[in-house]
């Protein structure tokens, strides 16, 4: 179990015991809720979450509640966050390769695109909501700033680092702006760091330096990569080099028979090492839930 979140809400491992599936339920309080003025999130969150169908974001099983609390049943994934994979636990940059960057921008692209196609917008693409499962493939999790688009929208959300100019000025977004995320996320894969970072993590500053558009390469970087991440913070695919794509097998990938960049060592569904924050002796709540908790006995949410 872990506390996160202004919501604080709290993650556990259960058992769906009519099935024998290890899944991840995450727990609010309704008073909580209540007091933040945050029910008619949730209930949208709900919403999105029972309506998204795709092999690259976070499935959501069921929604339920009791008397005092809501809980979000999910798949479990067991692989950490992509964070991990690119900063150490002494919080030093780990670079990834090119092509273990493909890899994982693929996954992204897969999950942004099955969004875009259903006019949702993501709003909050960044390695803490990257997740990898077993076989170390990534999915989106975590659409508590995801909407459904009618036309342009201009609530003020995200994470500063990956805020797109439109965002910090209010003049309106759509989906575009996860173009911009996805193209500060490659950048972090390779050079270890956002283009648009503070030495002294000041978000003003981060959000001048947004505005200003100023974004510096190696001079010995990939130029294809360079391409890429330009045309995608700049939204203009016209100057966008499709070269850093070019051999990249999509039908094994989509498959997923294609072998990913790292697998994660675990040796069962319930192995925590890549949550460092979930405490070992809190675990024992486990052999409860699997007792207890028959998950299809409580009231839908």
């Amino acid at each position: 179990m872990y506390e996160s979140g202004m919501l604080c809400s709290y993650l556990y491992m259960a058992e769906h015991v009519p099935t024998g599936r290890f899944v991840a339920v995450k727990e609010l309080w309704k008073l909580r809720l209540e007091s933040l003025r945050q029910t008619h999130h949730i209930y949208s969150e709900k919403k999105l979450l029972m309506q998204i169908d795709s092999q690259f974001l976070l499935k959501c099983y069921a929604t339920l509640q009791d008397e005092k609390k809501i809980y979000f049943v999910t798949e479990q994934l067991i692989g950490g966050e992509l964070f991990r994979r690119i900063v150490s636990p002494a919080g030093l940059p780990i670079l990834l390769s090119q092509s273990d960057t493909r890899f994982y921008a693929a996954c992204c692209i897969n999950a942004l695109e099955y969004l875009h196609e259903h006019n949702i917008t993501y709003r909050d693409l960044k390695p803490e909501n990257i997740l990898l499962d077993s076989s170390a493939y990534v999915k989106l999790v975590d659409v508590g700033f995801a909407k459904k688009l009618t036309g342009k929208t201009y609530t003020l959300c995200g994470t500063p680092e990956y805020l797109a100019p439109e965002i910090i000025l209010r003049i309106g977004h759509n989906v575009a702006v996860d173009c911009w995320g996805l193209g500060v996320l490659i950048y972090e894969m390779v050079i270890g760091d956002s283009p648009f970072s503070s030495p002294d993590e000041d978000h003003l500053a981060v959000c001048r330096n947004i505005l200003e558009g100023y974004i510096s390469f190696p001079e010995d970087c990939d130029p294809d990569w360079k391409s890429i991440v330009l045309a995608l913070v700049q939204r203009q695919p016209e100057k966008m080099s499709e070269k850093w794509l070019d051999g990249f097998d999509w039908e094994s990938f989509t498959q997923q028979t294609m072998s990913s960049p790292w697998i994660p060592d675990v040796t069962s569904e319930i192995d925590t090492k890549y949550f460092p924050h979930v405490l070992k002796e809190e675990l024992s709540e486990f052999e409860s839930w699997k007792e207890h908790q028959v998950l299809d006995n409580w009231e839908m949410f």
